[in-house]
């Protein structure tokens, strides 16, 4: 029998704010989510499918910043062995180019 519910991993909290990546039945990666307080809706963040086209990307690791601002983001493209650091503002939800 398949199962359709989500799958959770990767649940981190600092301060207030809680993220976790979350992969549903079909779905090829996660996708990175975050809360800003317990019991709000979660929103997302950041889907590596969508964030190069053309290129399948996989959330290999991610943690907030100390201010709890930014979300560094280390992921892989189609199987490399090497992840790309980037850093996202989680209040604009837009990749800072450094």
């Amino acid at each position: 029998m398949h199962c359709n519910h989500p799958i959770f991993s990767n649940l981190k909290k600092v301060g207030e704010r809680i993220s976790f990546k979350k992969r549903i039945s079909g779905d090829k990666v996660g996708k990175i989510y975050y809360l800003k307080i317990m019991n709000s809706p979660g929103m997302l963040l950041f889907a590596p499918l969508t964030y190069k086209e053309g290129k399948t990307s996989s959330v290999e690791s991610f943690i907030f910043s100390y201010d709890e601002k930014k979300l560094w983001i280390g992921y892989t493209e189609s199987g490399s062995k090497i992840a790309t650091l980037q850093v996202l503002d989680i209040d604009s939800k837009t990749i800072l180019v450094c």
